[in-house]
């Protein structure tokens, strides 16, 4: 008994070690971004920057992406250990609209698959009239209570320039995550608390003149 034992735990410590050497790990520079309002027929970009954080060689194998959301990937890539590598993503939209999607990023990373999601406008013309509403929004957080990221999702009737702050208990500016013009339509921002201890802090929206906050717990 003591025999079979000791050759169960010499498996299992060997499964252990081949788990734990040298692994690729795929880091992104977000995971999430809003192109804005584009004009039809004309375009916008933006960089991921993928990098490999782990310690074996990390393959980039594919890279999934749907019209109208287009990247410069082609051939599968290597990455060694604290290399990088620079990803093209480009918005063109050919008619006018809101355009939610996720490009797919697939590599040998132990995370597996890893997701951008993406927001884009093509531009509709505004009416002088519709400058000149309130911006009516909504603003949510799921999950919440979280740990360590949670979605901040607002959803804007018309666009209009939107500014996101998240403070601490004592009113402490901790993060900003909006501060641009944004399109009508829903939009969704990652708060990420990583760093942060466990308390109470509040998101705080601003759109015209309208203001609302929301108060959102990290429990670690």
């Amino acid at each position: 008994m003591l025999a079979g034992t000791t050759e169960s735990f010499g498996e299992n410590r060997d499964i252990w070690l081949a788990k734990t050497g040298p692994q690729p790990h795929i880091s992104i520079s977000t995971s999430f971004h809003n192109f804005g309002g584009v004009a039809v027929g004309d375009s916008a970009t933006f960089i991921v920057t993928l990098t490999n954080t782990g310690t074996a060689p990390l393959t980039i194998s594919e890279i999934v992406s749907s019209a109208p959301y287009y990247t410069d990937f082609e051939d599968p890539v290597s990455l060694e250990p604290d290399f990088s590598r620079d990803i093209n993503v480009t918005f063109r939209p050919d008619t006018s609209g809101l355009f939610r999607d996720t490009i797919i990023i697939y590599s040998n990373g132990l995370e597996g698959p890893v997701l951008v999601v993406l927001w884009g406008g093509g531009s509709l013309e505004i009416s002088e009239e519709a400058n000149f509403l309130p911006i009516n929004f909504d603003l949510q957080c799921y999950p919440n209570p979280f740990n360590p990221t949670t979605t901040i999702s607002f959803d804007l009737n018309h666009p209009g320039m939107v500014k996101l702050n998240v403070f601490d208990v004592t009113g402490r500016l901790v993060s900003t995550l909006v501060d641009d013009n944004m399109i009508a339509g829903e939009h969704r921002v990652i708060f990420d608390g990583a760093g942060l201890g466990s308390g109470i802090y509040f998101a705080r929206m601003e759109a015209g003149s309208q203001i609302m906050t929301r108060k959102m717990a990290l429990i670690r």
